[in-house]
């Protein structure tokens, strides 16, 4: 089996979906749309009383918990086929992923996946 090739947009696409369910949470504190969605709209309970905004908010709950999953799958994989992470520290890594992914995933992601390393500094950038 081939290990696959972490590229540069790969790490950096891995660290933005490792990043999004933080920006996400901070974001409904900030506007306080679950208040400005949920009561003030009046909420309804049931199809018939449902405004598109409530299936939008519905629709972005889901697509967050998905995608985290996705985070979630794809640092393991990385994890799994990474020289970045010392063999010690891979089984504390996945647990940590697997019982706090809201908290380890960025933190994964920044120590990890996204700071290059001393080779890739050094190395001079591909020609396009």
């Amino acid at each position: 089996m081939t290990k696959p090739r972490w590229t540069r947009r790969r790490r950096w696409l891995l660290t933005a979906a490792c990043c999004w369910p933080i920006v996400y949470v901070v974001l409904f504190l900030v506007l306080r749309s679950t208040r400005l969605w949920f009561i003030d709209a009046g909420w309804n309970p049931g199809p018939a009383g449902m405004s598109a905004r409530h299936w939008g908010a519905i629709a972005l709950h889901a697509a967050t918990l998905v995608e985290c999953g996705v985070a979630l799958i794809g640092c393991a994989l990385h994890l799994a086929t990474t020289e970045r992470v010392v063999a010690e520290q891979r089984l504390p890594w996945l647990l940590l992923l697997l019982l706090a992914a809201p908290v380890a995933l960025p933190a994964y992601a920044w120590l990890h996946v996204a700071r290059p390393t001393a080779v890739e500094r050094l190395r001079p950038p591909r020609p396009k």
